[in-house]
């Protein structure tokens, strides 16, 4: 009875590795699809094309929604996006920044011994400058980089302007420093 035993055993444990080993051995789809092929009258043979080609496009399909051109550019397309939104929202929060720190910037000079129209010349670039900048977040904001531009360069003159002729109450413009 024990020696009975052992023969099932030794079977139900070699099966399975059998079936492995038998499925292993099938052909690759290639090679399937070309004995099918050649195993299958004419008239039928169009069914055997349509597999394969249903097999292929499958297979293409899978691969175009990964790493296909496309879809590779779409990704590099919203990584560019992300970065210009945050590009505008940077640029908006700098124009906000600049608008708040030009509306303090009377403070600075309230003390200074100035003639009244020079100080009142100083604080109408201030305003100026808050304007532009206030100016600056919106078109950010709105993402119009022309307008943006166009308001960056006017910055740029309203604080040179205000330094050279005030430079004696401002000292000298160190811009990016």
């Amino acid at each position: 009875m024990h020696i009975s035993i052992l023969p099932r055993t030794l079977i139900s444990a070699i099966c399975p590795l059998l079936i492995l080993a038998i499925s292993s051995c099938r052909p690759s789809p290639t090679k399937d699809y070309q004995q099918r092929l050649a195993q299958t009258a004419e008239p039928a043979r169009h069914a055997i094309h349509t597999d394969r080609l249903h097999a292929i496009m499958a297979d293409l399909g899978r691969q175009v929604a990964k790493t296909w051109p496309q879809e590779m550019e779409a990704e590099a397309k919203a990584d560019a996006d992300r970065t210009r939104a945050e590009s505008f929202e940077n640029a908006r929060k700098l124009g906000r920044a600049l608008a708040e720190t030009a509306e303090k910037i009377p403070h600075a000079v309230a003390d200074v011994d100035m003639p009244d129209a020079d100080r009142e010349a100083f604080l109408a670039s201030a305003r100026m400058l808050r304007g532009q900048a206030s100016s600056l977040a919106r078109f950010a904001r709105e993402q119009n980089t022309k307008r943006m531009r166009h308001t960056l360069n006017t910055i740029q003159t309203t604080c040179y302007g205000c330094h050279s002729q005030f430079s004696k109450y401002t000292g000298p413009l160190k811009f990016g420093q």
